[in-house]
């Protein structure tokens, strides 16, 4: 063994104040140099530093135990300060975290990684912010992503300390655990069970990080797939209203969760699809949210959110929910909150596969609150692009006496105003015929080109022979049989 073994008896040397503290930092730097070269030559020192944080540890939880909290820490020595006692366990425990990849025979069967994990999970909250993070760290250093399984729980609480520091520690550990181990289709799955379990039944601060960490793995397309997308979105759904909150917002945005005290945040547009998209029972998922929207009490901006979101999930995916359009109407007012953003929600949920006559009432809401004598300029602009928008979606909710009347405004001294009306009008004459001048009826799909090719229609021609001849033959057995009864 190296000369440089004399060192060993400095390293457990500490004293109460500072400086026995920073001379042992140096002295294990310089070992771990030492160590970093020729590692076997210093097993001797590592086994009595370990010994060290074993004694350490075990001192630590017999503070922690009768809950020692001295008042003065320079009036007491290492020995009985908890404070200390952390930091001084947290260096070692450092040091060794840091030299585990010169050993992995001997971490790989030692119990220092298992605890260390339970000394975070007893204690993580009593630990002091600086030491508690080195321990973390030293965790992340033996850990790895082989026990990410195990050690997920651990560091999902660790980012709800408030400590912006250990939670990016912490998040990004796990998400370079999951990248990890991506190859292996059975761990990952069962990593995402777990998280999506989480996400529904764990405390509330840690599922909304778990929230925020699906995120993160959806957006680098790392988990990019229905379940996880689906588990976004079930989200919405929450007990808890701030996650909740959370989980709309972020859905509508399609961006990663901006929380408090969240300083890792993917905040560019990778242009990843929205969850939304890959929603398994898209109908199911718009009825369920429509029928909290419904019974919810809690607060209009959240309701607002609701709303968007279900027009959003409707106009996607081409769904139908009659009694969206009737609901929704109320809140189709010029003072309600957020109407600029309302608007263009519920144009998108108006499709050709909603019957007119329910949609209707709305466009004529819209026109009512929006477009009138009453209104102001910026209201009526408003007004008449969401008729336009919504009229390029289902053409044939428009009339010949509402065209007519908007038809009017076209003379109006808003540019604005005059600008929209134009172009509702030139939205018409595409689709149909209109002269504003003569007042006519606008003349409905004149000039348009019907399909006369239709693929089978050969059969429904043979079909009509066929009748056309049965027709022919009953008539003529009626008018011999009338012959044979007058004669």
């Amino acid at each position: 063994m190296s000369n440089n073994s004399r060192e060993a008896p400095e390293l457990t040397a500490a004293s109460g104040d500072g400086g026995g503290l920073s001379e042992k930092l140096l002295n294990l730097r310089r070992l771990q140099s030492k160590m970093e070269r020729s590692p076997y030559d210093y097993m001797s020192e590592l086994f009595d530093i370990q010994s060290e944080f074993n004694s350490s540890l075990q001192l630590f939880y017999q503070h922690a135990a009768i809950k020692i909290l001295p008042i003065d820490r320079d009036l007491v020595n290492v020995a009985s300060d908890p404070i200390s006692l952390a930091e001084n366990l947290a260096e070692t425990a450092s040091f060794l975290g840091r030299v585990a990849i010169y050993y992995p025979e001997r971490f790989a069967l030692n119990d220092f990684p298992s605890r260390l994990f339970h000394l975070l999970c007893n204690s993580c909250r009593q630990i002091p912010s600086n030491p508690r993070f080195k321990l973390a760290h030293a965790l992340t250093l033996v850990f790895r992503s082989v026990c990410i399984d195990q050690s997920l729980s651990l560091f999902m609480e660790l980012q709800t300390l408030g400590d912006e520091k250990l939670t990016k520690l912490a998040s990004n550990h796990i998400f370079q655990s999951i990248w990890d181990i991506r190859p292996n289709q059975h761990r990952t799955r069962k990593l995402q069970t777990l998280m999506f379990n989480m996400l529904l039944e764990a405390k509330d601060a840690v599922a909304m990080r778990v929230l925020v960490i699906l995120w993160k793995l959806y957006k680098r397309e790392v988990w990019f797939d229905e379940k996880t997308a689906n588990a976004i979105c079930t989200a919405s759904f929450h007990e808890t209203l701030g996650i909740m909150t959370v989980a709309l917002s972020s859905l509508l945005k399609n961006k990663e969760p901006m929380i408090e005290n969240d300083k890792d945040h993917y905040d560019s547009d990778s242009g990843v699809d929205s969850p939304l998209n890959h929603l398994t029972d898209k109908q199911s998922f718009a009825e369920r949210l429509f029928s909290r929207l419904q019974h919810f009490k809690e607060g209009s901006e959240v309701k607002m959110m609701m709303l968007k979101l279900i027009a959003r999930v409707i106009g996607l995916h081409q769904l139908t929910l009659l009694d969206f359009y009737p609901f929704v109407r109320k809140y189709i007012q010029p003072h309600q909150p957020d109407i600029i953003n309302l608007l263009p929600a519920v144009v998108q949920a108006c499709h050709d596969k909603v019957p007119c006559d329910v949609v209707k009432p709305l466009l004529i809401q819209i026109v009512n609150q929006f477009v009138n004598d009453r209104s102001r300029p910026e209201a009526i602009t408003i007004g008449l692009n969401a008729v336009r928008e919504i009229c390029i979606r289902m053409p044939m909710l428009m009339n010949d006496d509402l065209l007519q009347d908007l038809d009017l405004y076209e003379k109006s001294h808003e540019k604005a105003n005059s600008v929209a009306v134009r172009s509702l009008i030139t939205l018409f004459q595409e689709f149909c015929p209109f002269d504003s001048k003569a007042k006519a009826t606008p003349k409905a799909y004149e000039g348009v080109d019907f399909a006369t090719d239709v693929l089978g229609d050969e059969l429904l021609t043979d079909h009509d022979e066929e009748d056309d001849n049965d027709q022919e033959d009953d008539q003529m057995t009626i008018d011999d049989e009338s012959l044979g009864t007058e004669s």
